[in-house]
């Protein structure tokens, strides 16, 4: 699937559509560390299109069935998250007072989850984009926030943090909340991250387990009722 050319060849896929498109990163002729890579669009009838030819850099993270790809490209005064349909690109520009943005996450109806980042790379939030009201600060917490997935009713799961990373999840009527806060904790798994949410609020990610020392992956499902408060090892 590399673009061709002669420069240092590499490319990651990092989403497909029911229609069988993918969307990801590739190197280009002569492409070199972070200049030269773009984001493609991949399909059968097409072969590799290149999403971002007048950018230094760029990335397609996710398509939906519609054929909406979101993902990041360099803009005036930094990287700005994209919505791309069509060969008709969307600039989704950045919140305010940060100078970068990046997009993760495409759901059935087009809104975008991302991320905002300042200059400086110490200050970040997450966003929610939706056609006619624009970006929507999600919230976070310390320098780290990252917005993974996003499901059809626009619930939003994440990750803050880098070492000691713990998993989110934004819904309009709680608002952003720690996912440890959701889980019994005397069964002592600590959430480190969530990376995608289905339609039916099914969650997965990774946990390490304080007893054992091992990090496994999880899917977490909605309850009607909230954790005990103590069920084992108490």
């Amino acid at each position: 699937l590399d673009i061709h050319g002669s420069g240092t060849f590499a490319s990651e896929a990092w989403g497909v559509n029911n229609l069988g498109q993918v969307v990801g990163w590739s190197y280009t002729d002569g492409g070199n560390g972070l200049l030269g890579v773009h984001g493609f669009l991949y399909s059968l009838a097409e072969g590799l299109v290149d999403l971002t030819p007048n950018s230094d850099t760029g990335s397609a993270l996710d398509i939906n069935d519609a054929g909406q790809v979101t993902g990041y490209k360099t803009a005036f005064g930094g990287s700005h998250a994209f919505r791309w349909q069509g060969g008709i690109f969307t600039d989704l520009g950045v919140l305010p007072g940060f100078a970068h943005s990046f997009g993760w996450a495409i759901n059935a109806s087009g809104q975008v989850a991302g991320n905002s980042t300042s200059a400086s790379g110490n200050s970040e939030q997450l966003f929610r984009f939706t056609d006619g009201s624009g970006l929507k600060n999600l919230g976070g917490t310390g320098e780290h926030n990252v917005a993974m997935g996003i499901n059809a009713s626009g619930k939003v799961v994440g990750t803050r943090g880098n070492a000691g990373g713990r998993a989110l999840r934004y819904t309009d009527e709680a608002g952003l909340l720690d996912l440890n806060t959701l889980i019994d904790p005397s069964l002592g798994w600590v959430l480190l991250a969530a990376n995608d949410i289905n339609d039916a609020g099914q969650i997965v990610g990774y946990a390490l387990n304080n007893f054992t020392g091992q990090t496994h992956a999880v899917r977490l499902q909605p309850a009607n009722t909230p954790p005990p408060e103590c069920t084992f090892r108490c």
